[in-house]
């Protein structure tokens, strides 16, 4: 069978995070991520703090049902840079900002 996309928003994202989170774990435990529980954790909160945000974006990949892949972005809204992430908004982009 072949590999089915379909886009999601926030809530339907939030919905099957349970595979999400499966997915993440497995593929970033391996080298050269070697992520921990921890980290797995971090992620869940970050993903649900961004999935709640107007500008995200999220595509899923499933084969025969299951859950094998994702993408998600969200989003850099009008005066925000990177909260926390980053210094100043460089060059043009305060002028969007």
């Amino acid at each position: 069978m072949s590999v089915e996309f379909a886009r999601l928003n926030g809530p339907s994202a939030r919905d099957i995070f349970s595979d999400i989170r499966r997915v993440y774990a497995e593929v970033y435990a391996e080298p050269p991520y070697r992520q921990t529980e921890a980290d797995v954790e971090e992620f869940g909160s970050r993903f649900d703090q961004q999935s709640h945000n107007d500008g995200f974006r999220f595509i899923s990949a499933r084969k025969d049902g299951t859950l094998i892949g994702f993408s998600y972005t969200i989003a850099l809204l009008p005066g925000r840079w990177w909260e926390g992430r980053a210094g100043r908004t460089p060059g043009r982009g305060r002028e969007c900002a």
